[in-house]
């Protein structure tokens, strides 16, 4: 189903496309390479361009994201209904047992770990951010009301979850590559948990699909989720660039 390398290309219109259950998820892992070919915060990660200072506002500001982030697991379970049905009740099973890895494993000191190892600052920690905050919401402004329903929300999760593999894989490169981290538990272990997760959470859909002519419509919702976390990032690398820009005006006024 997935191709080992994330080498697939896209054809054609995402949107104006007849899919099975399988050639959405090869879809999407071309229209996530795709997007981090045109993020900006993504290109210049990948090239190294990136201060390190920059880096670090991204990444604390990512952590107060993903440590709300079970909430999105919790919504999609609140949103699921009668669980007689099995795709239901198996799909339910993989958003709890996300949740009980990430809690039981401790990945929030994992994740802390990573920070210390791009360096202390003697700045005190920014606070939340605009675009953090926004980002938060997100997915409750778009699946917390009655116009969505379990799949569309679950399938929307399970297409970001699959993103953030790939983009994992590039994280993890240019870390090697130009910030000296050669080794990192937090990515190491989510660049393979992400897509078992994908896989866990997205496979007992096909007993609801298959044979129903549901695809396009779930393929926006998936591909705007992806959307929306990778302009979280890029928002999140404008806000750095500026607190940048800010610190060095006034030590040149001072």
């Amino acid at each position: 189903m997935i191709r080992e390398g994330y080498s697939i290309q896209i054809t054609g219109n995402v949107m104006n496309k007849t899919y099975t259950v399988d050639e959405m998820a090869d879809t999407i892992v071309s229209y996530s390479n795709k997007v981090l070919a045109d993020s900006l915060f993504f290109k210049d990660l990948a090239g190294g361009v990136i201060s390190v200072a920059d880096l670090r506002y991204i990444f604390m500001q990512y952590e107060y994201w993903r440590n709300i982030f079970h909430e999105w697991f919790g919504l999609c379970i609140l949103k699921s209904g009668d669980a007689s049905h099995p795709y239901v009740s198996h799909t339910v099973q993989a958003l709890a047992h996300h949740v009980m890895v990430e809690m039981k494993e401790n990945h929030t000191l994992m994740y802390q770990r990573f920070i210390e190892q791009l360096g202390h600052s003697t700045e005190p920690r920014e606070p939340e951010s605009h675009a953090t905050r926004k980002y938060k919401s997100h997915f409750l402004n778009v699946f917390g009301t009655s116009d969505t329903n379990f799949v569309e929300s679950v399938a929307a999760l399970s297409a970001r979850e699959l993103f953030a593999s790939i983009r994992n894989t590039y994280v993890k490169k240019a870390l090697k590559a130009y910030y000296g981290i050669d080794k990192s538990p937090w990515w190491d272990i989510h660049e393979h948990l992400e897509l078992e997760h994908f896989q866990d959470t997205f496979t007992p859909l096909k007993q609801e699909l298959e044979g129903k002519k549901r695809y396009v419509t779930l393929m926006r919702f998936m591909t705007n989720e992806i959307d929306a976390h990778v302009q979280y990032w890029d928002e999140l690398y404008q806000e750095a660039q500026m607190i940048s820009c800010t610190s060095q005006q006034q030590k040149m006024a001072s």
